[in-house]
């Protein structure tokens, strides 16, 4: 038998009847020791990859962090995923609390400070696509900030206002910051 497949029947084996953190424990110690057989051991689980490699993410945040099993297993894989990129030893008690509170959206948008409401956008723009954007705010009421490099205000309402007819607009209320 192959080395390859020694190590896909021990890790099946090993996730046989396990919960979440077990998986999670031994996904983090397959991407540190075989990083080669780790978008395979993914798929085999029937993974995406990038959900193994959150997964393994967990694990070592939670582990350095001390955290028990008992209290990580009741607030569950997608609010473990979203507080691994936030958590620390001086705020975990605040956040795991916080996380208690919340719905795993509802965190998310709390820590990503997305106000409510709103819906996150992202645009990939040419120079010349962002000239024409960047135009098109400044004509319809956004502004330049005081240094260049920290890019226009009032980008979201100049935005509607120059895609909507010229009948059709009205006034867009700023979006609130909570």
């Amino acid at each position: 038998m192959s080395n390859r497949n020694e190590i896909e029947i021990d890790l099946m084996a090993s996730l046989a009847g396990h919960g979440l953190l077990a998986v999670a424990k031994n996904l983090r110690q397959i991407e540190d020791e075989y990083p080669e057989y780790f978008a395979l051991i993914a798929k085999l689980l029937g993974m995406e990859r990038g959900d193994a490699a959150a997964l393994a993410r967990v694990d070592r945040t939670y582990k350095e962090l001390e955290l028990e099993d008992a209290r990580m297993t009741a607030l569950g894989w997608p609010k473990l995923v979203v507080l691994s990129d936030y958590l620390s030893f001086s705020n975990r008690q605040q956040l795991l609390e916080l996380a208690e509170k919340a719905t795993a959206k509802e965190l998310a948008r709390i820590l990503n400070q997305q106000p409510a409401g709103t819906k996150p956008v992202v645009f990939y723009f040419s120079d010349a696509q962002f000239d024409v954007l960047e135009r098109a705010i400044l004509a319809h009421g956004g502004a330049r900030r005081r240094r260049p490099q920290d890019g226009l205000s009032g980008k979201e309402e100049a935005l509607v206002k120059a895609l909507l007819p010229p009948t059709d607009r009205v006034v867009v209320p700023p979006a609130k910051k909570s």
